[in-house]
């Protein structure tokens, strides 16, 4: 039996049952359309989380606080860094570049009978830099600030706007009140799309330390720099040894930028996973659709199958006719499910949910359909080419 014949007959029992081929193809369909943006969303993610981080430095490295109970555990004390803090680590350090501390605390921010809470961070002259932060109007807190304690004020671009409205200009130079006390504006950062630095306000550590957190020490951390990229954990394993000859060591969490994108990104692959296994149940669900259409077909079409092998059609062509079907259904529902995520694509974008495809995409749902197809076709296929010809022509 030549290849055009099996083409043939293939097409002409899909056609004379189309009903029943497009029912079956809709959990191929829908498998194809799920692998699609399971990945998509998937890239997006990952993008998002580089775009978020990439403005981290990455060999900045963060010594952050614990205290309290945890995990049912003796509670530990509070830990409270300071300057000296900082001071102490840059002391004969042979894997720091350079260390900084860092006040954080709520404050009520009021300008023009507007009152809103944020957070407000007590930082020194290098913050800026040591962030890669940008200014959109004004300078940064100097050394000089931090020395006179001068009461000034950093906005974050978001701040700003809520305050100023969509359209200001350059702010700076107007007054502010910060937890009752006034303040003078000196610039306003360029918005970088991350809310932990476009709604905040930055003001010189030693204003903080006196006129906002006072004797109660207020929130701290410390950001330190390691010499080169190559030397980030050894950074990290000095800042450890030696706060722990000051700290208890369970109250310390050192954490360097990279570590926290990797993280980031290791959470989301997770559940691009846990979203794919579901396309692929999706899709097995389809495939078994199949398989059930194919055996129906091969029970209906014995009578068909027996006269075939009468006339010396070979048994490997038999199995290629079902076969054949199982590919053209899994394959067409794939090629189907690709057009309409190209449709749905630009629909999600309009409520708010990226994806991000590639024709990589594209051919995984196809292979993916491909394989289920053949693997749930071949059982059905292979019970026909099985058929004994006297069996198929008795069957009634």
């Amino acid at each position: 039996m030549l290849f055009s014949e099996i083409i043939k007959t293939v097409l002409i029992n899909m056609r004379e049952n189309k009903m029943r081929v497009v029912l079956t193809a809709l959990g191929i369909i829908v498998g194809a359309i799920t692998i699609i943006f399971v990945l998509g969303i998937g890239k997006k993610s990952t993008l998002d989380i580089e775009e978020q981080y990439k403005n981290l430095n990455v060999k900045m490295i963060n010594v952050m606080q614990m205290g309290g109970r945890m995990f049912g555990g003796p509670s530990t004390k509070q830990v409270r860094f300071s300057k000296d803090d900082a001071t102490f680590l840059m002391q004969d350090a042979e894997y720091l570049d350079d260390v900084e501390a860092i006040l954080t605390e709520n404050s009520s921010i009021t300008y023009n009978k507007e009152t809103a809470s944020y957070s407000l961070y007590g930082v020194m002259d290098k913050y800026a830099e040591m962030n890669n932060y940008e200014m959109q109007y004004g300078r940064f807190i100097s050394a000089e600030d931090d020395a006179k304690k001068s009461k000034v004020v950093v906005l974050g671009y978001d701040t700003a706007e809520y305050f100023f409205g969509e359209n200001f200009a350059d702010i700076t130079g107007t007054d502010i009140t910060l937890s009752g006390k006034k303040f003078e504006v000196i610039g306003v950062l360029t918005r970088k799309g991350e809310t932990t630095i476009d709604e905040a306000v930055y003001i010189p550590y030693e204003t903080c330390k006196k006129y906002i957190v006072g004797s109660r020490g207020g929130m701290t951390r410390i950001i330190a720099f390691a010499t080169d990229v190559k030397n980030v954990e050894q950074a990290k394993e000095e800042i450890l040894t030696k706060l722990g000859t000051k700290y208890d060591s369970n109250t310390l969490n050192v954490r360097d930028a990279g570590s926290r994108v990797t993280s980031a990104i290791e959470s989301a692959n997770t559940m691009t996973l846990m979203l794919m296994s579901v396309a692929v149940i999706v899709l097995i669900v389809g495939g078994i659709g199949i398989m059930n259409v194919l055996l129906v077909s091969v029970r209906e079409r014995t009578k068909e199958i027996g006269i075939l092998k009468a006339i010396g059609t070979r048994k490997k062509d038999i199995l290629k006719i079902f076969l054949i079907e199982a590919i053209f259904i899994s394959v067409g529902g794939a090629v189907i499910g690709v057009c309409i995520s190209l449709i749905l694509v630009p629909v999600l974008a309009g409520f708010g949910i990226g994806v991000v495809n590639s024709s990589d995409d594209f051919f995984i749902a196809v292979a993916f359909s491909l394989i289920t197809g053949v693997f749930f076709g071949y059982y059905p296929a292979k019970k026909a080419s099985d058929l004994k010809p006297i069996d198929a022509l008795r069957y009634e």
